[in-house]
């Protein structure tokens, strides 16, 4: 897998982290709602974590309550969260099905179906890869966001 990238909120520039060529990597925080104390991370590593925390764990954890995620490994909810952040749902402009390859996404909505296989196989009751039929513009990306929670936490 590679780095993932942030941006500050106060300069809105990008987080250096420890493995760039000019490693000029600084301090910087995860900035927390409801007043919860800032989490600093001192050299960024570029792979989500901040200080101990996991911030793709964080957000699948702020987002969701513990009924939802109870019955997910640790690695499970961390895919969660990194969907929520990149991921998505392709809806059928045609139809209005929803789909998703992420089997922790889609069992949490009753209206998501769960693709087999990857974007380069042909999807049942289609004619057509998920690649396909994206580029065709019959799927078109909805982010997951559009599906959770009125109160998401960015």
């Amino acid at each position: 897998m590679g780095f993932f990238s942030w941006i500050t909120s106060d300069t809105n520039e990008s987080i250096i982290n420890i493995h760039s060529v000019d490693n000029k990597a600084r301090p910087v925080y995860l900035i927390q709602p409801k007043g919860r104390a800032a989490i600093e991370e001192r050299e960024y590593d570029g792979y989500g974590i901040f200080g101990d925390t996991d911030a793709f764990v964080w957000l699948a954890e702020n987002n969701f309550n513990s009924d939802e995620l109870k019955h997910m490994t640790t690695e499970q909810i961390r895919y969660l969260g990194i969907d929520i952040d990149w991921g998505g749902f392709y809806q059928d402009k045609t139809t209005d099905n929803m789909y998703c390859f992420s089997p922790e996404i889609c069992e949490l909505f009753d209206n998501v179906t769960l693709l087999k296989g990857n974007y380069d196989t042909i999807v049942d009751g289609y004619h057509n890869t998920a690649n396909e039929l994206i580029d065709n513009y019959q799927w078109i990306r909805q982010p997951i966001v559009e599906l959770l929670h009125d109160d998401l936490i960015p």
